[in-house]
């Protein structure tokens, strides 16, 4: 991800490389970043496939449309919620390369078979999966699938925040509510600071609507020759009016998670901003000091909201909410635990994230090979938490 952002920002005439970092200090990235799940995948494949094809742009070669290629292909098979992005680049492509691909067109077949070959388990698996939902609703099963009916008008809206993902909006998602409260002696005062903290760094929602009016407006204006900002714009801009409609007809407006396919144009919104106000003309020759003034205080907020709490996770061992639970070391340690005993050995589970999803656990058991021996004591053994009660995430295995 870093590589890619600074490659952006080598293209781009009014990006300015150092507010490029301001990217990992958000919370969403932290987190999301120490998940081993494949969504997150969708956060360096967009930016490095976006840098790629600015880079393509702007000097064609055919590697570089390779790696775009590539990315586009592994962005689909991660999740179908970077279309917007795919179909935006796609669009491009057509309309400004469109002579240069004819002339090249074996090495656009080469590359297209390339791309399908690796893709066609997942499009074969689509192509079942289409099928099973077709012959479910032909069987009066239409309630098991699709959305819900009915209108949602937040779909339409959901697009709009997409710049939470560079803030400390809408944690209670993963850490629950009140997760800005401490333990600590002089709680009130901490817990104070981290919600202000949190205010501050929620700038980033406004942040990508005004980066949006400036990439709207430049776009409108630009002349011959193009510029890198002109195609990262104006991919841009592609990219979020067809997740604008993706949301809004599917009505996806819950998890946060489904900005991930379009993290690289959030950010570039926000960075548009941020660069902006470093210029003096733009606020009225007071850019000296407003542009670093106000990157250094959202800095402060997402840095001040990330350290507390990745001190308060190590500190409380997780949460038991479902969408983040116990810290990962505390899981593998129960897992060795149960090493200890007879595989046939009784287990009861009384960890709400382990009923709902037992694979978690399965799946670190295999990891590990932790199954037990049969060599080893039979014992009624039980997962639980530590606490009886609170919000804590630590677990432990009780032996009777």
């Amino acid at each position: 991800t870093a590589i890619a952002l600074g490659w952006i920002a080598s293209l781009s005439g009014r990006l300015r490389p150092e507010l490029a970092a301001l990217a990992f200090l958000s919370p969403y990235t932290w987190f999301y970043s120490r998940l081993l799940w494949d969504n997150t995948l969708l956060i360096p494949l967009s930016a490095i496939t976006l840098a790629a094809y600015i880079a393509f742009t702007m000097t064609p070669r055919l590697w570089k449309l390779w790696l775009v290629a590539l990315g586009c292909t592994s962005m689909a098979m991660t999740h179908l919620m970077s279309m917007p992005l795919i179909l935006a680049i796609a669009c491009h492509v057509v309309i400004f390369h469109r002579t240069w691909l004819v002339r090249r067109w074996g090495a656009l077949l080469v590359l297209a078979t390339t791309s399908l070959l690796i893709a066609s388990p997942y499009l074969m698996r689509l192509v079942e999966d289409a099928r099973g939902a077709r012959a479910a609703i032909s069987h009066g099963a239409s309630q098991a699938v699709g959305p819900a009916h009915g209108y949602d008008w937040r779909g339409w809206a959901f697009p709009f925040l997409g710049g939470r993902v560079f803030s400390a909006y809408g944690l209670d998602y993963f850490f629950g509510d009140g997760w800005w409260t401490s333990d600590d002696a002089h709680r009130d005062a901490l817990s104070g600071l981290i919600r202000v903290a949190t205010v501050v760094s929620s700038l980033a929602i406004p942040f990508a609507w005004i980066g949006l009016a400036l990439v709207v407006s430049r776009v409108c204006r630009a002349s011959k020759p193009r510029d890198a900002d002109f195609h990262l714009g104006l991919i841009t801009i592609a990219a979020l009016a067809f997740h604008w409609l993706l949301c809004g007809i599917g009505q996806i407006s819950e998890h946060p998670h489904y900005y991930s396919g379009l993290w690289i144009c959030y950010f570039y919104l926000i960075w548009t901003t941020l660069a902006a106000l470093f210029d003096a003309r733009t606020v009225g020759g007071v850019g000296r000091w407003v542009g670093p003034s106000v990157a250094g205080g959202y800095a402060i907020s997402l840095a001040a909201v990330t350290g507390f709490l990745i001190i308060s996770v190590h500190r409380n061992g997780g949460n038991r909410d479902i969408h983040y639970g116990a810290t990962l070391a505390n899981q593998i340690d129960v897992a060795k635990q149960l090493d200890l005993y007879a595989p046939d050995s009784p287990l009861q589970v009384d960890v709400r994230n382990y009923r709902l999803f037992p694979h978690a656990l399965d799946e670190l058991r295999d990891f590990y090979d932790l199954h037990g021996r049969p060599t080893e004591p039979r014992r009624s053994l039980r997962i639980r938490y530590l606490h009886d009660v609170g919000n804590d995430g630590w677990l432990t295995l009780e032996v009777n």
